[in-house]
């Protein structure tokens, strides 16, 4: 799992979007109805345009990447067994430490290092 915690990705995710759109109200700020009819020359709004289409492209790319991610991390959540859910959902949304799962779920700290790697494993990008 190339993230710590969930909140950690969803965080990323929420931050990407607010760029995206940051971009897209720009980009609209640079039509006709903007800075192109009235104050920049056609030569400086083009180029800047394409700067933000590239930006639009690579932002929209990534996070289609990270949703993807999440979702498949959250289906993954879904199938777990009782005990499996607990250590995941503690692990990567509680941000809590494998010695207080164990002691907030009542099993030794061994064991929950066992069930922690089989989740951490089921989580995993294949």
């Amino acid at each position: 799992m190339p993230y710590k915690h969930y909140n950690d990705l969803q965080n990323e995710i929420d931050l990407l979007e607010y760029m995206l759109n940051q971009h897209i109200s720009e980009r609209k700020e640079w039509g006709f109805t903007g800075r192109l009819g009235s104050t920049v020359r056609m030569d400086q709004a083009a180029q800047r345009m394409d700067e933000i289409a590239v930006h639009i492209e690579r932002l929209e790319l990534e996070l289609e990447r990270k949703e993807k991610y999440r979702k498949h991390i959250e289906h993954k959540l879904q199938e777990f067994e009782a005990i499996e859910y607990q250590v995941a959902y503690k692990r990567y949304v509680e941000k809590k430490r494998l010695e207080d799962i164990a002691k907030d779920l009542g099993y030794s700290v061994d064991w929950i290092k066992k069930v922690s790697a089989r989740v951490k494993k089921a989580l995993s990008v294949h």
